[in-house]
C-alpha cells in the first residue's frame, strides 16, 4: 500500500493548495488555508517552492517550505505543504506530524484533503483506528453527495481505502461519464486502477493498466504504477525492465535510478543493484549509505571460524571449523571449508576415541536471480592417516524468486559425521537428494516435498566393512502468520558449508510435516540404525530482530511428533542468536537438543556451536 499511496500522492502534491484552487474549467474547490503575510524574502521562498513542485522536485520544494517554517513556525500553509510533500515521498510519520500540527492551528477551517491524507498516512503506519477517525472527518466535510469533481475524487479514494471497491469505482465512473480533458481522464483512470491495487486485486489492476498504456505508452505515472503492480504479482523481471527504461529518462532521473536499484535488489541481482545505488548517489540521492554498505558486505569475501560440541549415546564430539567464500569473476566464487572433530566417551564395548579431519573446496556460480550451481571435492582423514579418502559433490538450486523451486544434490564418498560412532568408525556416505518447494504469490504458504537416497558405510581400520541403504521421503506445509521483512539483521552469514546465505528477519512460521524412512542391514554393535519410521510432526519457528539497527537477532524453534511405525513420541528444540557488533562481523550461537537424530540414529543428542563471520 505504501508504494501506491506515495505514487498517486504525487498528483495531489503537484497542485499546490491556495485559498482558491482551480481543479478544471468547470468547477472550483475552496481549500481554506490561511493566507500568510510574507515579506519579500518569504515570497521568494514560496515562489521557488511552487516552481519546484510544478517540476516534481519534491526534495527541493520541501527545502523551501521548511525554510519558511524556520522563519515562522506558525505558517500553517507551509506546514500543510510539508505534510503533503512528506506524504508523497512516503515519509508518513512526518506527514502525520505536519498535517496534525496544521489542523491543530486551524481546527475550525474545513480541509477534507488534509484529513484524508493524514488518514492514509496513519493507516499505512498501522494506526488504523486513528486513520479511520481522520477519514471520518474528511468524509463529513465532503458530504454524501458532493457536486464538485475534486471532492468526488477524494470521497472515492476514502471508499477505496475502506475496502468499498464498488462504491469507489462508481464515483470514478461518474466522472469519466461526464466527459473531461485528456489529462483529467487519465488521472481518473489511474485513480480507478489504484482502487484495485489498494485492495490487492492485482490482476484487475494489471489488466486495466495495460489497457491504459496501450493508448498512452509513454505515460510516466502509468508506467511507474505498472512496475509496482508487477512487483506485487511477483513478475520481477518485467517490473525491473520497466524501471530500467524509466531510469534512462532524465525526468527525475535520480529518483528513478534509485527505484531501479531497489528493483534489481528485489530481483536478487546484487552486483547490478550495487552499481545503480552508487550511480543514484552520484546523481544526488541522499541516505543510500545503508543500501550500499549492505550490498558491499553481501558481495565481499567472507571468512568464518568456530567451535562445536555435540554428544549422543555413542559419545561426545569436540571440534572446530573454518571456512571462506571468495568472489572471483562476476558471479563465480570459490568456497573453502575445513573441520576437525575428536570423539570421546561412549559405551565401553567399543573404541572411545577417534578423530576425523575433512577439507572441502567448491566452485559455485551464483545465478542472476539467486539460484546457484556448484561442485566440490572433499578430502578426509581418520585417526591421523590410518584411513583417508577423496569424495565429491554437486548441487543445483533454482531461484528463490520462482513460485516453484528445485533443490537437488549428489554426494559421493563424503564423511558421515552425524554421531560419535559414525566418526569413530570411519563413516562415509553416498547420497542423491531432491526437494521441491511451491508457494503462491502471497509467500505466506509453502508446500514442500522430496526425498533422499543414501548408502552408508563404516570403513575404519579394525571394523568389518559394511553398508546400509536408506531411503528418506517427506511432504510438508509451512504457514507464515506473521512477518516483518523490513526488520532484519543488517547482514547475512553463510551456512557451515559456505554455500548459501542465512538471513534472519522477524517472522513466525508454523509447519506440518510427514516423514517416511526405510533402512536395511543395520550396523549392529557399531551403531543402531532405525529400520522403519513413519512420523507426523508439528513444529514452529519464531524469529525476531531485537533492535532497529539489525545488530541483534534471535530464533526459537521446536517440534513435536509421533512415530507411528515404532509407536513413540519424538521432540526437538533449539535456539539461535546473531550479534553484529560491527558492520562487517557477525557472531552466531546455536544450540539444539532432540530425542533422536531424525535420520535414523536413535537416542537423545545435543549440539551447540559458536561461529564468528567476518567480511573482508
Amino acid at each position: 500500500m505504501t508504494c501506491f499511496l506515495s505514487l498517486l500522492a504525487t498528483e495531489i502534491v503537484s497542485s499546490p493548495a491556495h485559498a482558491e484552487e482551480t481543479i478544471s474549467s468547470a468547477t472550483e474547490v475552496s481549500v481554506e488555508v490561511a493566507e500568510p503575510e510574507y515579506d519579500g524574502y518569504q515570497s521568494l521562498l514560496d515562489w521557488e517552492a511552487h516552481v519546484a513542485l510544478a517540476k516534481g522536485d519534491y526534495r527541493r520544494a520541501w527545502h523551501f517550505f521548511w525554510r519558511l517554517l524556520q522563519i515562522d513556525p506558525y505558517d500553517t500553509r507551509a506546514m500543510r505543504e510539508c505534510g503533503r510533500i512528506a506524504h508523497a515521498m512516503g515519509e508518513f510519520n512526518h506527514a502525520v506530524d505536519m498535517l496534525g500540527r496544521a489542523y491543530a492551528l486551524s481546527p475550525r477551517l474545513p480541509d477534507p484533503e488534509l484529513h484524508y491524507l493524514r488518514g492514509e498516512a496513519l493507516i499505512v503506519l498501522g494506526r488504523t483506528a486513528d486513520g479511520q477517525r481522520s477519514l471520518d472527518k474528511a468524509e463529513a466535510e465532503i458530504g454524501d453527495a458532493p457536486s464538485d469533481r475534486r471532492h468526488v475524487l477524494w470521497l472515492a479514494r476514502i471508499l477505496a481505502l475502506r475496502g468499498d471497491v464498488d462504491g469507489a469505482l462508481a464515483r470514478y465512473d461518474s466522472q469519466l461519464a461526464r466527459g473531461s480533458t485528456v489529462d483529467t481522464h487519465a488521472e481518473v483512470a489511474l485513480l480507478r486502477i489504484e482502487t484495485y491495487a489498494l485492495n490487492k486485486r492485482w490482476a484487475d489492476a494489471e489488466r486495466e493498466l495495460r489497457g491504459f498504456l496501450r493508448d498512452r505508452p509513454d505515460h510516466q505515472r502509468g508506467r511507474e504504477m505498472l512496475a509496482w503492480v508487477l512487483d506485487a504479482r511477483g513478475k520481477l523481471d518485467e517490473s525491473t525492465a520497466v524501471r530500467a527504461v524509466l531510469a534512462e529518462e532524465w525526468v527525475d532521473h535520480a529518483r528513478r535510478t534509485e527505484e531501479y536499484a531497489r528493483s534489481l535488489e528485489r530481483s536478487l541481482r546484487y552486483p547490478e543493484a550495487l552499481a545503480q545505488y552508487r550511480h543514484a548517489e552520484r546523481l544526488g540521492v541522499d541516505e543510500l549509505d545503508d543500501e550500499i554498505d549492505r550490498l558491499e558486505r553481501r558481495l565481499a569475501p567472507e571468512i568464518a571460524g568456530g567451535l562445536v560440541r555435540r554428544d549422543d549415546p555413542s559419545g561426545s564430539i569436540d571440534g572446530f571449523s573454518v571456512g571462506a567464500s571468495i568472489p572471483l569473476h562476476r558471479r563465480t566464487r570459490v568456497t573453502l571449508t575445513g573441520t576437525r572433530e575428536t570423539t570421546s566417551g561412549g559405551p565401553s564395548v567399543v573404541m572411545t576415541q577417534g578423530t576425523m579431519t575433512a577439507a572441502t573446496a567448491s566452485a559455485i556460480v551464483d545465478g542472476k536471480h539467486g539460484g546457484m550451481l556448484g561442485a566440490g571435492v572433499t578430502a578426509q582423514q581418520i585417526d591421523d592417516g590410518s584411513e583417508s579418502a577423496i569424495g565429491a559433490s554437486a548441487f543445483l538450486r533454482t531461484s528463490p524468486r520462482h513460485q516453484l523451486q528445485l533443490h537437488t544434490r549428489l554426494d559421493y564418498d563424503l564423511p558421515w559425521r552425524e554421531s560419535a560412532s559414525t566418526i569413530r568408525n570411519g563413516g562415509r556416505y553416498d547420497a542423491a537428494s531432491l526437494q521441491l518447494y511451491a508457494t503462491p504469490e502471497s509467500r505466506r504458504v509453502l508446500l514442500s516435498g522430496g526425498g533422499q537416497f543414501r548408502r552408508l558405510s563404516l570403513t575404519a581400520e579394525g571394523v568389518d566393512a559394511m553398508d546400509a541403504d536408506q531411503i528418506f521421503a517427506f511432504a510438508g506445509l509451512d504457514w507464515v502468520p506473521w512477518r516483518k521483512p523490513e526488520r532484519a539483521t543488517r547482514a547475512e552469514v553463510f551456512d557451515e558449508e559456505m554455500i548459501a546465505p542465512r538471513a534472519l528477519a522477524s517472522s513466525a512460521v508454523l509447519s506440518l510435516r510427514h516423514y517416511e524412512m526405510w533402512s536395511d542391514n543395520p550396523f549392529g554393535q557399531q551403531l543402531f540404525l532405525i529400520e522403519r519410521s513413519s512420523i507426523d510432526e508439528v513444529s514452529g519457528i519464531l524469529r525476531h530482530v531485537l533492535d532497529r539497527g539489525g545488530r541483534l537477532g534471535a530464533e526459537l524453534r521446536g517440534g513435536l511428533g509421533y512415530d507411528w511405525g515404532r509407536e513413540v513420541r519424538i521432540w526437538r528444540a533449539g535456539a539461535s542468536a546473531l550479534l553484529s557488533a560491527t558492520a562487517s562481523s557477525r557472531l552466531t550461537l546455536d544450540y539444539d537438543v532432540a530425542s533422536e537424530s531424525g535420520t535414523g540414529l536413535s537416542g537423545r543428542r545435543h549440539a551447540g556451536q559458536v561461529v564468528l563471520h567476518v567480511d573482508l
